[in-house]
Order: C-alpha cells, then structure tokens, then sequence
C-alpha cells in the first residue's frame, strides 16, 4: 500500500488569490504590424493603460480573431498595470505568410521576434510574459525554448501540445472530432484570409460544416434496465461518417494542415518537429503549468512539467496546479462536471490568480508566491487540495488490480487470477462503433456511462471496504487478441457509487499496431494472444468506502476517435472494413490488470 496522504493538505489556490482592483482607463490600438527576422509582419492588436508610460508586457500568439481571443483578458490585465498585445500566427487575421495549424517544423523564431519587437516599444518595461492556452499555450512552450532574452515569465494554461503527435493522436488514434472542430473554427476565424478566388467556397464549407454540427444533435441513450437513467452521446456528423478518411475535400486549400494530418497516421520525423521535449533545457524563465484533470491534454501539461523540472535551466522556478477542470479558460473553476459534483474548494478566479502570477515577476508586487506548493493537485471526491514537491508525489505505490472472471460480469481485484481461467470475447464492428460520450470532460469524464456498459466488457470490484486514494499516472497492461490484422483499445476506469452510477474517472487507448511504439506499426497475428500497455489520463480522487472501482474494455469511442477499419491497411486510405473478434485476457500466464497509484488513507477524511 502507499503512504498517508493528509499530511499533504494544503489551502486551496483560491485561499492564496486576491483580485485586484481595476487601477487605469484603458485604450485599445489596433492594426500594429510586428517585423519577422524574415521580412514577413504580423497583426497585432494592443490593450494598454491610458496614461503614458512603460509597462510590463502579456502576449499572446494564436490563430483566432484577436478581439474574440485575448480582448477580455486585454480589458482586464490593462486595467491593472499591463501592456497586452494580442497577435495573429502567420497567415491569420491581418499577419502575413501562410498558416500550417499549429506544426510541423521547429520553431520558427516568430515568438522569440515578437518578444523582443515588444520589448523596444515606447509603452513596455521590457518585462514580458504571455497568455493563454490551448494552441496558444503550445505557442507560449514554443517562445519558451527560443529563449528570447526579455521573456521574464510563463503561466501556460492547458496547453494543446508540448508533443503535437501525442495531443492529437492519442494512443495512435486520431482524435477525429477535435481535429476537425480545430480545422473548422480556425477557418471560420480566418475567412478574410482565403484566397478571393477561393472564399466563396470557403465560406460555404463553413457553413456546411455547422449545418453538419447542428444536424448531428447529441442523442442519449438509456439504460437497458432503468429508463430514467441516460447518457448523452455525440451524433457523428457527415464529415465524421466519410470514408477514405484521408484527402479529405472539405478541407482541401482551406485547412490544408488537417490532410497533411491524416497523411502522417504514425510518428514520424514530420510530427517530431512538433516535440518540443528535446528542447527543455532551453528553458530560462519561470513557468506555472496550469491543467485539468479532465482535459485530454493534461498530458501534454504533465510532460512539459515534467521536462522542466528535470532538465530546463530554469528547473528550480516550474510550478505544476492541476484542478478538476475540463478543456478551456471558461472551465477553470467550475464546481460541476457532468454528473460529478466538486465542491466550493474547486472554484478559481483564473484571471486573478494568473495576474497574481504576473504580478510576482512582472510587477515586483508582493504576492507570496513563496508559500505555494511547487505541485498543487485537487484531490477529487473530497473536495481538497494537496501539495508535492515532487510529480507524482512521493508515497504513491504502483499496485496492480487484476482483471478477473465473476458472476456475470468480469471483477476487478488486487488478487492475480486463477491459473485456467476463460477469456472475454466480444464482436466489435466499424459499422456500428460505440458511441462517444457528449458531455463533461475528454471521452465522457465525470459522465455517468452506465447507460453504454451493455456494449463493453466491464470488470468490477468489491465494494470498498475504505476509501482509496488514487493520485499519479495509470496504466492498464492487456493481454488480448484480434481476429483482425488491426484494431483499437479503448479502456476506462470509473468509480461505481451504490446507486449504480458509473462515472468516468481516467481512459486510455491504443491502436494496436503501435503497441511496440508510436512510431513503429505493426500487424497483428491474429488470434495470437499479446500484451498491449494502455498509457491512460492521470488521475487525483479518492472513491470513498461502499463504492467500488470498474474498468471497462471496448474498441470504439466515435466520433471523439476516428474508427478503426479492422483491415491493418493503410489508414485513412480505406474505404471499408470488417468486424473484429476480441478476447481479453485474464488468467496466471497472461494476466491482464490495471496498475493504480495508490495513496493509502488513514482517519477521516476531513
């Protein structure tokens, strides 16, 4: 078992923010043009205090409509002391050159050129940090490892990358409906920036594609014994339901990058240039690295800290907050994700709590930044936060619980197997996937699923004697076999309250001809059972006493992941496939299980 974790309490991030009042008037300057070292000018729109003078700088590089994107943020930081300037990526809004999404290529030196242009401006201190996150908390890592030398500090809220394949391509399964939203909305934000000869059509595949979004409403499905009991799903939309995949027409010279997407299915030296792990110890500048515990990048979060904290040569000054939050500013702190309530400890003022942050660095305000934990982790289920110096935290015992044969469904418990026990087989057929969650987090977290789990194969503990602490990364080792060449493993692990409400917690996939690596496919034997690790989301929860723990096994999550075909051909080429048998393992030779980070608990729980 692990050790105690109440002596890792600590108040909550809410408890150490102030809002500070609005201080200045504010004017907006419009139409700034921002030199590249290649002769190319981006736009760029400037929030600033209306009094003369020099100010600490926030930047933030995206792709979107900059009064859309960073205005709000340009209110509110301008009113307080800063200079915001919001810039358009190359080949969006009113910047020159061409836009490729969000990679390939290494960093092209724009962040570090729009540092240093701001930090020659009559209205700036030369101190700069920048905003927000999403792609432009990737454009915030990518600015990081060019070190400009007037970049002072980084609050990168859930990035979406600091590994671009990985992001995107979870497990090796393309993450269909993101990449297509992505495409869509970045489109929709730049239609001014097609081609004359081009827009009309452009304009009218925007259109299409909301019409598609609009017509594909989520539907809900009920629970085969209890219909008051139902769980929103996503309709896919037509785009979605195409087949090949690749060389999409939807998006050819419009979104071009998405193709260019779909064209590189494994890890590639394409998408490497998109990783910006190699490049950490670059790092120079203090860095708080702000994630959900519900968002699919949280990832991408984890291991830029992780990075940093290990080899940048700005080590000692990385901070880790992960909250209970999904995907975006408008998420961090929320109390209620789907069906799972949080408490008041879960709420966050964002906006405060980052200029907190600035304040510190920028502003030489006395902030006591000095008594925050280096790693502050909500613990979800008992509304708590705890502190670390370490990620995970120190204590957290790797401990396998195994999947097992049981009465009618399959059971789930620290115990191996016995020696002969049967495998569990079930049909998957591309033509008929299962259903990707609606609402909450990444694939349906904090959803209750238990509406859908007469379409997987599920393993279900005991109920618990205590509470279980679970805090740090997970994984599942598989021992399985397909029928087919190909396929995908999509596992979750939910807690199970007594009501029978079964909510997400964590999920993991894998395609299974990288089960030796992202960058190496390989066909299955088929029928030949083999061993699959399913790296899955990381989790910080506590499943109280009387409730118990399930994983469950599938091999769809669609529209959220693109189907796999079954054929083991070359994807995204394919234009049909063919039904796969799986069976899942379980017994003293092939032991499949699910390895949890434990923290044991003693006492009460308050």
């Amino acid at each position: 078992m692990g050790e105690s974790w109440e002596h890792l309490i600590v108040s909550s991030p809410a408890s150490h923010t102030v809002a500070r009042p609005a201080e200045h008037p504010v004017v907006i300057e419009t139409g700034l043009r921002v030199p590249m070292r290649d002769g190319i000018h981006l736009g760029a729109t400037l929030w600033r205090p209306a009094a003369p003078g020099r100010y600490p700088v926030l930047i933030e590089r995206g792709p979107h409509r900059l009064e859309w994107r960073t205005g709000p943020a340009g209110e509110y930081y301008a009113a307080r002391g800063y200079a915001v300037l919001g810039v358009n990526l190359r080949g969006c809004g009113e910047s020159e050159g061409a836009f490729s999404g969000p990679m390939p290529g290494t960093p092209s030196g724009d962040g570090y050129d729009t540092v240093e242009w701001a930090a020659r401006q009559e209205w700036s201190n030369e101190r700069t940090g920048m905003l927000c996150g999403s792609i432009s908390g990737f454009t915030q890592y990518q600015t990081a490892v060019e070190t400009p030398p007037h970049l002072t500090a980084l609050l990168v809220r859930q990035a979406g990358g600091f590994d671009v394949y990985r992001a995107l391509n979870p497990g090796g399964i393309l993450a269909l409906a993101l990449c297509q939203f992505i495409a869509a909305d970045w489109t929709r934000h730049n239609l001014e920036r097609v081609p004359p000869e081009r827009r009309a059509i452009a304009e009218r595949r925007v259109r299409e594609f909301q019409d598609a979004v609009e017509a594909a409403k989520p539907g809900a499905v009920a629970h085969p014994s209890d219909p008051n009991r139902r769980t929103a799903v996503m309709t896919p939309t037509s785009l979605a339901q195409r087949l090949p995949l690749a060389n999409h027409p939807f998006f050819v010279e419009i979104a071009d990058y998405y193709n260019a997407w779909l064209a590189h299915p494994a890890r590639d030296d394409w998408w490497e240039q998109g990783n910006l792990a190699p490049r950490a110890p670059a790092v120079q500048v203090p860095i708080a690295h702000l994630g959900g515990w519900f968002d699919g990048f949280i990832r991408a979060t984890l291991d830029a800290y992780t990075a940093m904290r290990a080899n940048a040569g700005a080590k000692d000054s990385q901070r880790l907050i992960v909250g209970p939050w999904p995907h975006g500013p408008q998420n961090i702190g929320v109390t209620q994700v789907g069906d799972l309530s949080l408490g008041p400890n879960a709420s966050l003022d964002f906006f405060a709590f980052r200029g907190r942050w600035y304040d510190h660095y920028l502003q030489d305000r006395p902030t006591n930044l000095a008594g925050d934990p280096r790693v502050w982790l909500y613990l979800i289920g008992v509304d708590t936060w705890i502190g670390s110096e370490t990620w995970p935290p120190e204590g957290v015992a790797a401990t396998p619980w195994y999947l097992q044969r049981g009465e009618g469904t399959g059971s789930l418990a620290p115990g191996p197997p016995n020696a002969t026990e049967l495998p569990d087989g079930y049909a998957y057929d591309p033509e008929n996937p299962v259903p990707s969650i609606a609402e909450g987090g990444y694939l349906g977290m904090g959803i209750d699923q238990s509406a859908l789990e007469h379409r997987l194969v599920t393993y279900t503990s005991a109920p618990l004697t205590g509470p279980l602490c679970l805090v740090g990364p997970l994984q599942t080792v598989l021992h399985a076999a397909s029928s087919a060449p190909d396929t995908d493993w999509v596992i979750k692990l939910t807690g199970v309250r007594p009501d029978g409400a079964s909510i997400v917690l964590s999920a993991g996939v894998l395609r299974a001809r990288y089960r030796a690596g992202l960058a190496q496919p390989a066909p299955l034997d088929p029928g030949q059972p083999t061993r699959f690790d399913v790296e899955m989301l990381p989790l910080s929860v506590v499943i109280p006493a009387g409730h118990r723990l399930r994983l469950t096994i599938t091999s769809s999550d669609f529209p959220a992941l693109v189907r796999n075909l079954n054929t083991g051909g070359e994807v995204g080429q394919e234009a049909s496939g063919q039904v796969a048998t799986n069976l899942i393992y379980h017994d003293a030779v092939r032991p499949s299980r699910v390895i949890l980070p434990i923290l044991e608990a003693r006492g009460s729980w308050r």
